[in-house]
């Protein structure tokens, strides 16, 4: 079976897609953003094969997810599930560099760029709901739908 790495597998769709591929018999290596977050994702996905511990916010912390990452040799996917919502509104964990931009768009950039072996399989995982916002608006026009 394969071996898949998946980011923000703590809890929500990551935690569940962890789950399913546990179930099917590959080997699923779990990601958190901290050492509780980490733990808990162990906890709640009996029989992942490791956990790697790292906060996708900053620029540092992709590369350390990686350097572990790598370590567990090669994986066949990985499945970028962590992200930060826009409701938070600007947070900087790096100078310039907006939380949402980092999370969502820098750490999966990182985290492919950096990965010694891999298969052929990158999967994004994102929230339907900043989506869904736009998807009704009347074709041509730039306002946001009202509720």
């Amino acid at each position: 079976m394969a071996r898949v790495f998946i980011t923000g597998s703590s809890d929500g769709l990551g935690l569940m897609a962890a789950r399913l591929l546990i179930d099917q018999g590959h080997d699923v290596v779990l990601h958190g953003r901290n050492e509780d977050r980490s733990r808990d994702a162990l906890a709640a996905a009996a029989g992942a094969g490791g956990v790697v511990s790292g906060d996708l916010s900053t620029i540092a912390g992709p590369r350390t997810v990686a350097d572990e990452v790598n370590k567990f040799g090669r994986f066949e996917a990985v499945i970028h599930n962590a992200g930060v919502g826009y409701r938070e509104g600007r947070v900087e964990m790096e100078p310039g560099v907006p939380s949402v931009f980092a999370v969502n768009v820098l750490a999966p950039y990182i985290l492919t760029a950096l990965r010694k072996s891999c298969g052929n399989w990158l999967v994004n995982f994102a929230s339907q709901t900043p989506a869904e916002r736009y998807l009704t608006l009347p074709h041509g026009t730039s306002e946001e739908p009202t509720t």
